[in-house]
């Protein structure tokens, strides 16, 4: 059924989060590290067919500690995002996310990642398409993700749908190089809420990581 939408803006929700980050060298149940951030998702107004454009200004920084602190902190920088959230249904927003690794060493091969996929989301589906870029700080190289040095930002896709990825020849040493996870969908009539419901997943691909490594990765916010 077809909701009727006001010419209103949805608003904006400030995301506040909690999260898992997870690798293929532990798999998709074991999380590497709890997430914690925010993020403001400021949506427009729902067209004829109940979607609104959605956008994250940056930067926004969001961490988590490796297994404790152990292996250091997990850096994530935001730079911007764009994309929508569906309040009536009817989108796909599967996402994956692949890369020719060419077998052992740092080969850089393109990333190649395909949105659209899947069977219709439903209500409150959300798509971000997000300049991202990450860092591993140190153990007892602090937690200050603001200040860290990242690498250039690559294109990381958020979605409630489900997201996989994972190399084409590769060579992981620890694990299959591969991973998928599951997002949640919004409510568009509680998205100001700041604890409604709702759950974002991306994955993401590091190459030839010391010691593990072709490694798939995902980041899973959440209430």
């Amino acid at each position: 059924m077809i909701c009727k939408h006001s010419s209103a803006a949805l608003g904006t929700q400030h995301f506040s989060f909690n999260g898992s980050f997870y690798s293929s060298a532990l798999g998709p149940l074991s999380p590497l590290g709890k997430l914690q951030g925010a993020l403001d998702l400021v949506a427009g107004t729902p067209d004829e067919n109940g979607v609104a454009p959605v956008t994250v200004a940056g930067p926004v920084y969001y961490s988590a500690a490796i297994l404790g602190g152990q292996f250091g902190y997990l850096c994530v920088r935001l730079d911007s995002c764009t994309g929508f959230v569906d309040c009536d249904g009817g989108s796909k927003v599967d996402v994956e996310v692949t890369q020719d690794s060419m077998g052992p060493g740092a080969n850089g091969g393109p990333v190649q990642t395909t949105t659209g996929l899947g069977t219709d989301g439903g209500p409150g589906t959300v798509e971000l398409q997000c300049q991202q870029a990450t860092n591993q700080l140190p153990p007892g190289g602090g937690s200050d993700c603001a200040h860290a040095e990242y690498p250039p930002v690559q294109e990381v896709v958020y979605t409630t749908g489900t997201t996989h990825a994972e190399f084409i020849n590769g060579a992981p040493k620890i694990g299959n190089g591969m991973m998928t996870q599951q997002g949640q969908n919004f409510d568009c009539a509680s998205w100001t809420t700041e604890t409604g419901p709702g759950k974002l997943a991306a994955t993401y691909l590091f190459e030839d990581v010391p010691e593990a490594g072709d490694t798939a990765n995902a980041n899973v916010l959440g209430h």
